[in-house]
């Protein structure tokens, strides 16, 4: 589960004495940009770097990976940002490569650094390393920073700057982590379509939240009234009232965006379902709010993949997984290991998370068996 794997794919071409190195990333799972997870943190792929010496001048290719517009860590959990190398030395060649990455933050500073020690061979020869700047984010909030990368080929230097936004997160008190009850669904049957939502968004529903105005407390009984007979409509109105009566209380604004958000994904509105989760993620996310950012990023994953914006939505998801594989937030993780296997067709991993699902008591974890057993059916 975190593993990743280099290709290097190295065309000589003699005759010509033209030489191409390409370094790039293959993972041979189904999801198409995996997860930079790994034991010590959060991996991120910057660039390949190929350098192909000759008789001539050498050939130097940097092909930076686009990074995320904006990555999630937790505080003091170390971010690797990663360059692979591959010096190449045909028959007759020499020369001499290194260079190094430095990460900068805006706001702190210098806060990471990698090198390659200079390489200095004769050919036929082939170097290979990986070289990452670790980086430690000291405390919560939304940064932007650049990973600088240096390379020296025989005394000229040359340079790629990559742009990248993280998000530092801290690590949630047990005091802050929601009940396991409250990812038990509440109403509908998305679960039955292998549509696995993170039911703390519903937060056991109205009944639930405070407000510090007659007006909005009057509106939330009354949809705490309706919810308790399902009467979703209603529900979904006054709560809507509730968010324009409340836009100096940022907390309950999320818990309001959240629970619409639930609503109207049971409705099966999916458009409106995302603009509610896009919201609660913003709020979370300048709340510090670890897990109910999680949340917020495994529901609106999901709905950005039910409105076929399936790239967009796997991020989301492989987000939600890294701060919760971080953030010791089990079983919650499972939800979105499942959700991302069911996308991916895969009955294999299904069955391993239904069985944790089942350890854990998850009540989800029938449904999940019952996708895989769906998956292997619409395949015979």
């Amino acid at each position: 589960m975190k593993r990743s794997v280099v290709l290097l794919a190295i065309l000589l071409l003699a005759g010509c004495r033209v030489i191409q190195v390409a370094v790039g990333q293959e993972d041979p799972r189904p999801f198409a940009s995996g997860l930079p997870l790994v034991d010590e943190g959060v991996v991120r792929p910057v660039a390949g770097v190929g350098v192909a010496f000759s008789s001539g001048e050498p050939a130097v290719t940097i092909s930076a990976e686009p990074l995320p517009e904006r990555d999630y860590i937790l505080v003091g959990e170390p971010y690797h940002l990663r360059t692979q190398w591959a010096l190449v030395w045909p028959e007759g060649t020499s020369g001499a490569a290194g260079g190094e990455i430095i990460v900068e933050i805006e706001g702190l500073g210098v806060v990471g650094e990698g090198y390659l020690d200079h390489v200095d061979k004769i050919g036929p020869d082939l170097w290979q390393d990986t070289v990452d700047a670790v980086v430690e984010i000291p405390e919560a909030g939304a940064y932007t920073g650049q990973a600088i990368i240096f390379v020296e080929v025989n005394g000229d230097v040359f340079e790629e700057r990559i742009p990248f936004g993280i998000t530092a997160l801290p690590f949630p008190d047990e005091s802050d982590r929601p009940a396991e009850s409250l990812l038990e669904p509440a109403f509908g049957e998305l679960e039955y379509d292998g549509i696995f939502l993170d039911w703390r968004a519903w937060y056991g529903g109205p009944c639930r939240l405070e407000a510090d105005t007659p007006e909005t407390i009057r509106l939330l009984d009354e949809a705490c009234l309706f919810a308790t007979e399902q009467a979703l409509v209603e529900t979904a109105d006054l709560l809507l009232e509730a968010l324009d009566q409340s836009r100096d209380d940022p907390v309950l604004q999320a818990r309001l965006r959240d629970q619409l958000g639930v609503i109207y994904a049971v409705f099966g509105d999916w458009e409106i379902a995302a603009r509610q989760f896009r919201e609660s993620l913003r709020i979370w996310e300048t709340q510090a709010d670890t897990l109910a950012t999680a949340a917020a990023l495994h529901n609106l994953g999901t709905a950005e993949m039910m409105l076929g914006q399936d790239a967009a939505g796997e991020a989301l998801l492989i987000h939600a997984v890294q701060i919760r594989d971080l953030a010791d937030d089990w079983p919650a993780v499972l939800l979105t290991w499942a959700q991302l296997s069911v996308y991916a067709g895969d009955p294999e991993a299904l069955f391993e998370i239904a069985e944790s699902a089942y350890d854990a008591d998850l009540l989800q974890a029938a449904l999940i068996e019952e996708q895989a057993f769906a998956i292997i059916e619409a395949d015979e």
